[in-house]
């Protein structure tokens, strides 16, 4: 027997079935010990067969519109997100990076994106994940030695 959806299970599965993907926005509480935000897409291994995408350390609102857009230049481009790829119609005048995301992390981080996979029958396994980021004001990526550490910083998924 089915378990019946909850109101927030039911807006992803439309907003999957509408847009083709869902995003989770998760910010911390004032109190919280490490303060983090970061947003993330569930549904694109469903619609598309790519991995999910994840955008972490600026406002929540702000990483769903880098999300979408990053999405929207995907889509218009026909090209599969990979490892590495640059974007450059996320936001104006800067490049994005696609890179690996931790597996590690997923269970922790992206459970929307599992829980959906579950529902819809696919092995959670299968779902990967590639996080968006952005550059610091002289375009370097977090990955890159000189990048302002404060943008490292942000960028850089919490550890237990």
């Amino acid at each position: 027997m089915s378990k019946t959806l909850d109101t927030a299970e039911q807006k992803a599965v439309e907003d999957i079935e509408q847009y083709g993907w869902h995003c989770i926005r998760v910010f911390s509480l004032p109190d919280d010990p490490v303060q983090t935000t970061f947003a993330y897409t569930v549904g694109l291994y469903h619609t598309h067969r790519w991995p999910e995408l994840i955008c972490l350390g600026l406002e929540t609102i702000t990483l769903h519109k880098l999300l979408y857009n990053a999405i929207g230049e995907l889509r218009s481009n026909g090209t599969t997100p990979k490892p590495g790829m640059v974007l450059n119609d996320v936001a104006e005048g800067y490049p994005f990076r696609l890179i690996e995301f931790s597996t590690s992390l997923m269970h922790r981080d992206l459970g929307w994106a599992l829980w959906f996979a579950r529902h819809e029958g696919y092995d959670p396994t299968r779902i990967q994940c590639l996080q968006l980021v952005w550059p610091d004001r002289h375009g370097r990526f977090p990955d890159d030695s000189d990048c302002i550490a404060d943008v490292r910083v942000l960028q850089t998924p919490a550890e237990d």
